[in-house]
C-alpha cells in the first residue's frame, strides 16, 4: 500500500488520473494501521505493521496538490466530505478543509441534500457501457 499516492484509476474517458477521495482514504488506512500489532497481546515485535513515514508524507503532499478538485476531470465530488471530516480526517491543513467544503456546498448543494457530483449533459456521452450498467 505505500505506493498508494501514484495508483490510478481509469475512469469516464479511458483516461488515468488520480482521485482525491481516494488517495485520502489510503492515507488514512495507512495511518491507522501504522503500528498494528496482528496478533495483539499475543504477538511479537515481528507481528507489527510498520509504515514507512515518508510513504505517509508522500500522500499528504499528493492529497494537498489535488484538493479542492477530486481529480483532473472532476471539479468537485462529495466524496471528499469523507477524507476531510469523518471518517478519514486524512487532511490536516484547516484552510484546505474549510477551502474543499466551501467549494462542495457552494457547488453540489441542494435544499436538502448534496448531489454525488455534478454532471453535464455532454459529459454523459463518453462514458463506457460497461461502466453505465
Amino acid at each position: 500500500m505505500g505506493r498508494f499516492y501514484r495508483t490510478v484509476l481509469i475512469i469516464n474517458h479511458g483516461n488515468a488520473e488520480l482521485n482525491a477521495s481516494s488517495l485520502g482514504m489510503a492515507k488514512a488506512a495507512l495511518e491507522a494501521i501504522n503500528g498494528l500489532n496482528l496478533f495483539g497481546v499475543y504477538g511479537s515485535q515481528a507481528s507489527v505493521i510498520h509504515v514507512l513515514p515518508d510513504e505517509i508524507a508522500r500522500g499528504r503532499i499528493t492529497l494537498k496538490s489535488l484538493l479542492p478538485r477530486e481529480s483532473a476531470s472532476k471539479e468537485v465530488d462529495a466524496a471528499l466530505l469523507s477524507i476531510i471530516s469523518y471518517p478519514a480526517f486524512a487532511v490536516e491543513d484547516p484552510g484546505l478543509c474549510d477551502r474543499t467544503f466551501q467549494k462542495i456546498i457552494n457547488e453540489l448543494s441542494g435544499n436538502y441534500v448534496c448531489k454525488r457530483f455534478c454532471v453535464k449533459p455532454n459529459a454523459r456521452m463518453g462514458l463506457f457501457p460497461r461502466s453505465i450498467l
